[in-house]
């Protein structure tokens, strides 16, 4: 999906994943980049409200609100009940924010949504990491481990 106009992007992903969801061709993962390469701009400013609206969207709740919050209904939720179980308990669509630079750039709270979406931030050099130093936030439910350390 084109990043810009950046103004626009939450509510075009979320129209994408519940017109996906209408169709009967859900997703089983969204993977987004909260910042754009080419101009370095904010794609994502409320990462809580996002995820809620992803979520609401993916259920077919139609979206969100202004403020994130989900919308009223719960036509979706035997759907989003199902496709956890397929994912084997992961909350479906699994949902990955690329944080881009943001480890220790960018203030980022996921406390609200830390259940609900991966997350994965590069370092720049400030933060004293080193090359290929890449922090990832998992879901507590998830049983990944990695394939090499």
């Amino acid at each position: 999906m084109p990043a810009e106009p950046a103004a626009s992007f939450a509510e075009r992903c979320c129209a994408t994943l519940a017109a996906a969801a209408a169709a009967g061709r859900p997703f089983d993962g969204v993977y987004v980049s909260t910042t754009t390469y080419l101009t370095q701009r904010t794609l994502v400013p409320n990462i809580p409200a996002f995820v809620r609206s992803l979520r609401a969207a993916a259920a077919g709740n139609g979206g969100s609100g202004s403020d994130g919050s989900r919308g009223s209904g719960a036509a979706g939720a035997d759907g989003a009940a199902s496709a956890e179980q397929a994912l084997g308990g992961l909350p479906s669509p699994l949902i990955i924010l690329d944080g881009y630079h943001g480890f220790a750039a960018l203030p980022t709270d996921l406390a609200e949504v830390a259940g609900d979406c991966c997350y994965v931030a590069g370092m720049l050099k400030h933060a004293g990491g080193c090359k290929r130093l890449l922090p990832l936030l998992l879901l507590g439910r998830c049983r990944c481990a990695p394939g090499s350390t």
